[in-house]
C-alpha cells in the first residue's frame, strides 16, 4: 500500500513536477549543472536566486532529474536523457508546447467527442486543418514530434516494398510535409509519388519537393469526403496516418484506397502499433499519446493495436497479406493489405 500511495502521490503532482523541469530547460539550469556539476546549491542561488535554486532543486531531485550530495547538485541518468535524448526531447516538447495548454478540457474532449483543447490554438475542427498555421513554438514541437518516428524507419520499409510489390506509381495519403515521398524517390529511380493530402500540407510538401519535378504530382484530397480520388496507384502508403481517425473512417479511407489500386496492387499501413512494442515504457508513452488525439487533434482517434487495425482491414473488404513488426530504431510495424 505505501508503494501504491508514492505512485498516486506522482500522479497528483506530476503536472508540477513536469512544470519545474520545464523552467530548468529554459532558464538553462539543468544545461548548466549538466556542464559544471558537482554545483553548490549557493553557486546556483548566486546565478539565479536562493528561492529560485531552493524550489528548483528540491523538485528536481524528488522527481528524479537532479541528485544532491555533500559535494553538491548533479544531474541523473533520466536529467541526461531530457538533454540528450532525441526521443525524449521530442515527447517532452511535444506536450509542453503541443498538448499542455488544452489537456485541462481532456474531460470534455471525452464527453464530447470532439479536440475540445484545440481552440487554445485556433478555431478549427482537426488540428490538421490548421498545421501550416500553428503558433511556435507548438509548429516546430509537432513537426519534430512526428518526423522523427516515422522517419527513421523509411528506408527499411522501402526495401520491404520493393521486394513486395510494385513501386511503379505510389500515393503517399497523408504525405505531410513529403519526408517519405523524398525518400522514396532517392532509393527507387523508377518510382513516381501522388502526395494525398490536405491543401495547406502539399503546399508545404510543394515546396519540398521541388526538386523531383515530374516524378511528383499532388492531389488535394479530403480523405473524409465522398469525392473521387485519382486513380491508377499500384501501391497506397499511409505512414502514422490512420491514426489520426476513427474505427469507421478509417474503414471509409481504405474503401477508398482500394478503390484506386491497379490490379495486384497493395496498400501499406505503417504505424507505432501498442501491442508490438518490445518495451513498457513504448506502449506507455503510446497510450498516454492517444490523448493527444483525444483533446487536441480531433476527438475521436488514437494509437491502435495491430488486432485493431486487422479488423479495419477486414471491414473495408481488404486482407492483410503480410505484416513486419520491430522496425526501426522506434517499433513500427508495416502491413501489407490487399483486397480480400
Amino acid at each position: 500500500m505505501v508503494e501504491a500511495l508514492a505512485e498516486a502521490q506522482k500522479l497528483a503532482f506530476a503536472p508540477l513536477a513536469f512544470q519545474a523541469v520545464r523552467a530548468m530547460l529554459l532558464n538553462g539550469m539543468l544545461e548548466y549543472v549538466a556542464a559544471h556539476e558537482p554545483v553548490m546549491r549557493s553557486a546556483l542561488a548566486s546565478r539565479y536566486s536562493r528561492y529560485v535554486a531552493d524550489v528548483l532543486v528540491e523538485s528536481g531531485v524528488t522527481s528524479g532529474v537532479l541528485q544532491e550530495q555533500e559535494t553538491g547538485v548533479s544531474v541523473s541518468d533520466v536529467g541526461y536523457c531530457l538533454l540528450n535524448d532525441p526521443m525524449t526531447i521530442a515527447n517532452f516538447n511535444f506536450v509542453a508546447d503541443v498538448c499542455y495548454a488544452g489537456a485541462e478540457h481532456l474531460p470534455e474532449a471525452l464527453a464530447e467527442g470532439r479536440p475540445a483543447g484545440l481552440p487554445v490554438f485556433g478555431d478549427w475542427a482537426t488540428i490538421y486543418e490548421g498545421l501550416s498555421r500553428l503558433p511556435e513554438p507548438a509548429r516546430t514541437s509537432w513537426f519534430a514530434f512526428d518526423h522523427l518516428y516515422s522517419d527513421a524507419f523509411f528506408p527499411q520499409a522501402i526495401e520491404l516494398m520493393s521486394r513486395n510489390a510494385s513501386l511503379n506509381h505510389v500515393f503517399d495519403v497523408g504525405g505531410n510535409t513529403g519526408k517519405f515521398a523524398g525518400c522514396l524517390l532517392r532509393t527507387v529511380p523508377e518510382a513516381a509519388v501522388t502526395i494525398v493530402d490536405l491543401p495547406g500540407q502539399l503546399a508545404l510538401a510543394k515546396q519540398n519537393m521541388e526538386w523531383a519535378g515530374t516524378r511528383c504530382d499532388y492531389a488535394a484530397v479530403n480523405v473524409l469526403g465522398e469525392a473521387d480520388w485519382p486513380t491508377g496507384a499500384s501501391v497506397v502508403w499511409m505512414s502514422q496516418f490512420l491514426d489520426c481517425f476513427s474505427h469507421a473512417q478509417i474503414v471509409h479511407i481504405l474503401r477508398k484506397a482500394a478503390a484506386v489500386l491497379e490490379p495486384g496492387g497493395s496498400i501499406f499501413i505503417a504505424e507505432p502499433f501498442i501491442d508490438c512494442q518490445t518495451f513498457e515504457a513504448a506502449a506507455y508513452s503510446l497510450a498516454q499519446g492517444s490523448l493527444y488525439f483525444t483533446c487536441m487533434a480531433n476527438g475521436n482517434s488514437k494509437f491502435y493495436t495491430a488486432a485493431e487495425m486487422e479488423e479495419c482491414v477486414q471491414e473495408a473488404g481488404l486482407s492483410v497479406k503480410r505484416s513486419w513488426h520491430a522496425l526501426g530504431k522506434y517499433q513500427y510495424s508495416l502491413m501489407q493489405c490487399v483486397l480480400a
